[in-house]
């Protein structure tokens, strides 16, 4: 019966049907355990949403969907359904992420915002941290594509409310990822409102970040701190004209180069390049 299960995904994969997929999925799971084994549909799910995140695959991340939603729906207590909002919202903000519209990334930003209600920050402090940041990110996803600052706001709204909760005693690796996705957050900002002051603060978050994203400890998230100083730098320059910005945007992105290249990641690699590339452009009369 496993054998058959299996058999019905991948020939609802060669059919391109998604929800089958997942239906058979969740059959073939429930031979081996209970169906409202909660932990099990939760590493089903994750499976499925791994491959679709990492290798691009649509059909993949669609059966993620399919089985979030299912495991939300048995889901019977308030950390399980808070933990399936916030699984739902991931899977649907990475596939959404890679869209045009913005129906998914909704969808996502209500799910977060459900997560929340679920895992209040009193009983449950560091799922909520993590409910936010999540809401942060899709909400900068929105921001980044809509004209205005109005989500850009909300985003670092939600990564302050985060820090709150994720502090740097307590989950050092999260407290900089946090730090990370708000100097993010008011760059865009920066680049979009009048004045240099959201830029400032950008350099200060990531300035933070770095408190815990050490060249040595953490050598890849080091190298994409030092891009994304080199983006404000290069935001700097466009609003003041000041060429030292782009000398300090170059040598923070030799630095991260050099760091990518060791590692063989030759995707970041490409991306310093075309970091390099607009300072060039800038620096050309």
């Amino acid at each position: 019966r496993t054998a058959l299960m299996q058999s019905g995904v991948d020939v609802a994969r060669t059919l391109n049907d998604p929800q089958a997929a997942a239906d058979y999925e969740i059959a073939r799971l429930q031979l081996d355990v209970p169906p409202d084994a909660f932990a099990a549909l939760c590493a089903l799910l994750e499976e499925w949403y791994e491959r679709g995140r990492d290798q691009g695959l649509a059909f993949d991340a669609t059966v993620a969907v399919h089985l979030a939603e299912h495991t939300l729906a048995h889901a019977r207590t308030a950390d399980h359904r808070g933990i399936a909002l916030n699984d739902l919202g991931t899977a649907l903000a990475t596939f959404g992420e890679r869209e045009t519209g913005t129906t998914r990334l909704d969808a996502a930003v209500t799910a977060y915002t459900e997560a929340l209600k679920e895992h209040s920050r009193d009983r449950a402090p560091l799922q909520w941290a993590r409910a936010q940041m999540n809401l942060g990110n899709t909400l900068l996803i929105l921001g980044k594509r809509e004209p205005g600052t109005a989500l850009l706001d909300a985003a670092v709204a939600a990564y302050t409310e985060a820090l709150k909760e994720r502090t740097r005693d307590r989950v050092p690796l999260q407290w900089a990822a946090t730090q990370m996705n708000l100097g993010n957050a008011l760059k865009v900002l920066g680049e979009r409102e009048p004045g240099t002051a959201r830029l400032d603060e950008a350099v200060a978050a990531y300035a933070e970040a770095l408190k815990e994203y050490t060249r040595d400890r953490v050598p890849l998230n080091w190298a994409t701190t030092q891009n994304n100083l080199a983006n404000v730098e290069i935001a700097f320059f466009d609003k003041t004209t000041d060429p030292t910005h782009l000398a300090a945007a170059r040598a923070y992105v030799l630095a991260a180069r050099e760091v990518f290249v060791a590692a063989g990641a030759v995707y970041y690699v490409e991306v310093t390049d075309n970091i390099l590339a607009h300072i060039t452009a800038r620096e050309t009369p």
